[in-house]
């Protein structure tokens, strides 16, 4: 079923329990394999944005300001997932970016707390974008521990959880902030990327859960080095910003809906309260005026 024939049936699938959450889903699903908007002729080939990927990513390594990175295996054709338009192109994560994680500074130094430096942790990552963490170090946290310091722009995903059973948390970071070692968090090498990345790694979250988190354990967590070695696809940076742009109408969409139906479900609740009160006040009644009679 496509997008249009699912929002023109939607007063049908509302019915359904999991109707606005199975809609986000197939959006999402849509917008990763390349179904979601049309490519423009202007377009900039995606060849000329692998080129600059690759040229930041080698001047940051001359500049010393990320360490040379180990070259990953190329693409073979036997480990795509699943198809995307021709005119995109599939990247190994660690060629998107620099994957790394952070830690929790000793809860036994009171010098290390109640700073104003955000550090993150999985229950902080409930939302789109991270302005704020509930807790804060200080900078004698970061010097000490060595703790990384992330520019905004990187997206910071729960990669040791309970919750890895069924989702997959990604936001993405507006203010400098570190981490703790439950989290994962990829610095594109280009910046621009980050909301384009975390849409597709929500719309790969099925198969993202189903492959690369390890299983059998008492906590859930990625398998790291594959993560890394995972294949994203890549369209040419403006379709990026336009499915981002399209995404995000829709998911306002969604968001109407959702409070629609709600509204909806509450009027429903009234009045089979009012159809119950008005059902049972003859018996009460009744039962007053036999009682009037003993």
């Amino acid at each position: 079923m496509n997008l249009d024939r699912l929002l023109a049936h939607f007063d049908r699938i509302s019915e359904a329990p999991d109707a606005i959450p199975r809609l986000r889903s197939f959006i999402l699903e849509l917008a990763v394999h390349g179904r979601l908007v049309e490519p423009e002729p202007h377009d900039r080939p995606v060849s000329e944005l692998l080129e600059r990927i690759q040229a930041e990513k080698t001047r940051l390594e001359k500049s010393n300001a990320i360490r040379n990175q180990v070259p990953l295996p190329p693409v073979d054709k036997c480990s795509i997932s699943f198809s995307v338009p021709r005119h995109w192109a599939w990247l190994r994560l660690g060629d998107v970016g620099v994957l790394s994680g952070g830690m929790t500074p000793s809860k036994n130094r009171s010098d290390f707390w109640e700073g104003d430096i955000n550090w993150f942790s999985p229950k902080d990552i409930k939302s789109d974008e991270l302005v704020e963490s509930e807790l804060k170090i200080t900078s004698a946290g970061v010097a000490e521990t060595g703790l990384q310091l992330y520019q905004p722009g990187c997206l910071f995903m729960v990669a040791r959880s309970g919750i890895l059973k069924r989702t997959f948390p990604v936001a993405v970071n507006r203010v400098e902030a570190t981490a703790n070692q439950d989290l994962k968090v990829l610095a594109p090498f280009l910046r621009g990327m980050e909301r384009y990345l975390q849409i597709m790694f929500r719309g790969m979250t099925r198969f993202i859960l189903a492959t690369l988190v390890k299983t059998g354990t008492t906590v859930q967590s990625f398998k790291y080095d594959e993560f890394e070695q995972q294949l994203l696809p890549i369209p040419p940076l403006a379709e990026q910003h336009r499915i981002v742009a399209k995404v995000e109408e829709l998911t306002a969409l969604c968001d109407r809906l959702e409070a629609k139906l709600t509204t909806a479900q509450t009027e429903s609740r009234r009045l089979l309260e009012a159809l119950l009160q008005e059902a049972l006040n003859p018996v009460a009644e009744s039962g007053d005026a036999a009682r009037s009679h003993v």
